[in-house]
């Protein structure tokens, strides 16, 4: 069960998005923003794309938010208040947690974005000895800045056409059934 807290201590743990929400007991929603925030940032500083940090942002100002409401609610409606992740998972709370559907593509998107990366930094820090400065500074340029850059931008035009004609077949499978 949750309780209120400590106005000081709420007010520090809110400063590290999904920290506040653990204090007062909201674990799930406190490792969903932390995760959520992290991995933005993670792969802000990758380079991956510069929105990512938009997107920390606005998570960091959500959960900021988010936790003073939860603490400013009258006693009867903050216990009333269900701890959930942002995301949906399927099982049970006894169960694996297993993330399902669209947001399992694009995790497993993103797991392969970011290992390939990986495997691009390892291989240039590796051969980058061997190559005279001016290939170095090129493999670089393009290792680094212009292909992640260039992956993340396919991954979002891909996503939105999926999420266009998976919309447009809902649209369809509707009207056929309304017939």
């Amino acid at each position: 069960m949750t309780k209120k807290k400590n106005k000081f201590l709420t007010f520090i743990f809110s400063l590290l998005p999904g920290a506040g929400e653990m204090y007062m007991g909201f674990m799930k929603m406190g490792v969903s923003l932390m995760s959520c925030f992290f991995l933005t940032l993670m792969m802000a500083s990758m380079g991956v794309y510069d929105l990512m940090i938009l997107i920390a942002t606005i998570v960091w100002f959500y959960s900021f938010f988010h936790v003073h409401n939860l603490a400013g609610l009258p006693d009867e409606a903050f216990f009333e208040v269900k701890d959930a992740y942002l995301l949906p998972f399927a099982g049970k709370e006894d169960e694996k947690m297993m993330i399902t559907g669209t947001y399992r593509k694009v995790a497993a998107v993103i797991l392969i974005l970011i290992g390939i990366s990986g495997l691009l930094k390892a291989f240039y820090y590796g051969a980058a000895k061997y190559f005279p400065q001016a290939v170095r500074v090129l493999l670089n340029d393009f290792i680094f800045y212009y292909l992640p850059r260039v992956a993340f931008s396919i991954a979002v035009i891909v996503l939105g056409i999926y999420m266009i004609r998976g919309k447009k077949k809902q649209l369809d499978d509707g009207s056929v059934q309304g017939q």
